[in-house]
């Protein structure tokens, strides 16, 4: 079964998200891109089985193969945004959240 995955790293590749677009739900987040990446097939298994579990009609693929459709990489002044706006977040969110 194929998947196209969309990754999203920060700077030095330090905290990788993966997106898989054709399994919505399906997400993975590694402190690296490999860590991140070696953990896609299993994620794939665990959504799958969540959506069979719940009446979904979700195949139960042989194989899976992984394509790396896109991958953004952060710079470090978008990382540090980012960082930002998840700090205003866990303290509740004061403050405007796009101020630049």
């Amino acid at each position: 079964m194929h998947f196209d995955l969309y990754l999203e790293s920060g700077p030095q590749h330090r905290k990788t998200w993966v997106f898989v677009p054709g399994l919505p739900g399906c997400t993975v987040r590694g402190p690296t891109t490999d860590a991140a990446l070696e953990a896609v097939p299993a994620a794939i298994l665990e959504r799958l089985d969540f959506l069979r579990l719940h009446g979904e009609n979700a195949p139960d693929p042989e194989s899976i193969e992984l394509v790396i459709a896109d991958h953004r990489r952060m710079l470090e002044h978008e990382w540090e945004h980012v960082l930002e706006l998840r700090a205003r977040l866990r303290r509740g969110g004061e403050g405007p959240l796009w101020a630049g």
